[in-house]
């Protein structure tokens, strides 16, 4: 089940109807159906957290007190990978209903600012589906790169444009974003591509050796060399790592009889080793388990250029790269698309 962080801006306000009916407070509503939480936190830096409580049919009403910041909508079932910018400005009525079975495509916003949130959070669906932007773009030419680009911009200002009641401030503060967004993407295209380049399919993939396994032995990249190796960079501290767990799993039995071996290299340090060696027992991790040695500062992990995790690897049977920044487990169809495509 996916978890959502919705991000509130909050800021001083002007109901739609040109009237505040309360302007030292905000009441946020609605109803979040098969919840298995019975409350949701609204979490900000600034103001700390404020749980808001669900009863048994997910309804919800509740006060925010003249707050300012950003803040974080959390519950426990929501996967963090979608992310959602909710906007509220102070003395707003926001209500909104969703189904925590299918939260993003069932999130629905009414009464102040509907029409500003619902188009962040279509914004969000686009970016999370074939249409948003793909780290594959960086692998392109410049000229298709900016093609795709340019597409994707005006895609987000043409989702804008569908909504008619939005504040002329809130339109600037929206194509503001989108522009900054657009420039990252853009900024980021020299060097992606160039790693792009020294990590194309084929090269031969860097190594690593004498890691350390889960059973106390020690294990080389070359052990597995006539195998397809799919390896998971990750570590116990990483949120998203071990939301993608289970799905490993998953993939890891479904292919249990196909000539691939599926390697997780945590990043935790030596002295966490214990620590690790429970979770990998607690959520009855398979495949092969490696701890890296100095806490993954490790040239393999700087050969590949990675500076966050999660990130997925494949190899094929000669240890070369096949994808140097394969999709996530929890992305199935595009990983048995890449598995079939590639012979395994």
């Amino acid at each position: 089940m996916k978890k959502i962080f919705l991000i509130l801006v909050l800021i001083g306000h002007t109901s739609c109807k040109g009237q505040t009916v309360h302007p030292e407070y905000t009441i946020i509503s609605g109803q979040i159906k098969n919840a298995e939480s019975k409350a949701f936190s609204l979490f900000s830096m600034a103001e700390g957290s404020k749980e808001i409580t669900l009863n048994e049919k997910g309804l919800f009403k509740d006060t925010l007190h003249a707050p300012k910041g950003l803040f974080q909508i959390i519950m426990p079932e929501l996967n963090r990978e979608g992310l959602v910018r909710l906007k509220i400005n102070k003395g707003a009525d926001i209500h909104f209903t969703a189904d925590a079975n299918d939260f993003r495509n069932t999130l629905n916003y009414t009464l102040d600012q509907a029409d500003l949130n619902n188009f962040y959070n279509e914004k969000a669906k686009i970016d999370n589906s074939e249409d948003g932007f793909d780290e594959l773009w960086y692998r392109e030419s410049k000229a298709i790169f900016d093609a795709k680009i340019k597409l994707l911009k005006e895609k987000y200002t043409t989702l804008l444009r569908s909504y008619k009641n939005i504040a002329e401030e809130d339109i600037i503060g929206a194509e503001s974003d989108n522009e900054r967004m657009i420039n990252i993407y853009r900024s980021n295209y020299e060097s992606a591509y160039e790693i792009s380049q020294k990590l194309k399919k084929g090269t031969s993939s860097p190594s690593f050796e004498n890691f350390e396994n889960f059973d106390g032995s020690t294990t080389s990249l070359s052990d597995f060399r006539g195998k397809y190796v799919y390896i998971d960079l990750w570590a116990t501290w990483c949120g998203p790592c071990k939301y993608q767990i289970p799905y490993l799993e998953e993939i890891a039995k479904e292919y249990k009889d196909k000539n691939i071996v599926f390697v997780s290299i945590s990043s935790d340090a030596q002295k966490d080793k214990e620590k690790w060696k429970a979770m990998i027992k607690e959520k009855h991790m398979g495949g092969v388990q490696l701890l890296s040695p100095n806490a993954g500062n490790i040239d393999f992990m700087k050969d590949y250029y990675i500076k966050g995790i999660p990130r997925f690897i494949l190899l094929d049977p000669k240890g070369n790269i096949i994808d140097y920044d394969a999709p996530r487990p929890s992305e199935k169809e595009k990983i048995n698309k890449l598995f079939i495509s590639n012979g395994i």
